[in-house]
């Protein structure tokens, strides 16, 4: 897609540069990402770690569903979060809304206060894959 800038085009090879640069960022796999990696294996769901999307964006897990259909899994951790509490900042709502619009996939969160009140109140991951199940709208491939 060609980007612009008001009414320029920004060139080809400059909006390539952008991209891959962005692309490059690093990222930090957390605690709840391998905790929920754990559940999703344990369910058998085909997922890919760390994808990087079409627009730059590096997606904690890209789900496939038994349809075919792609879901964006984004593991929320606290910095993804207004302080202390459950709004979340304008980072993270720019990103789920562009990877939704632009790479054209449903985005699910997983909040992290949920997933630890729920691994909290039980060591039995069965209440974690319930919770991964109908968030993911299961049955997947």
């Amino acid at each position: 897609c060609q980007e612009t800038f008001g009414e320029q085009k920004i060139p080809e090879d400059l909006s390539e540069k952008c991209l891959g640069t962005f692309s490059k960022t690093e990222t930090m796999k957390s605690s709840l990402q391998d905790n929920i990696a754990k559940i999703l294996d344990e369910i058998g769901v085909p997922y890919e770690s760390e994808a990087t999307m079409e627009t730059g964006y590096s997606i904690d897990f890209l789900v496939t569903t038994k349809n075919g259909t792609n879901v964006a899994l984004e593991a929320d951790g606290p910095r993804h979060f207004l302080g202390e509490t459950k709004i979340s900042n304008g980072s993270t709502r720019m990103k789920h809304r562009q990877v939704r619009k632009l790479d054209g996939i449903k985005v699910v969160s997983v909040p992290y206060w949920e997933w630890n009140s729920i691994r909290i109140d039980n060591n039995n991951t069965m209440f974690q894959r319930a919770y991964l199940e109908e968030l993911l709208e299961l049955p997947l491939k």
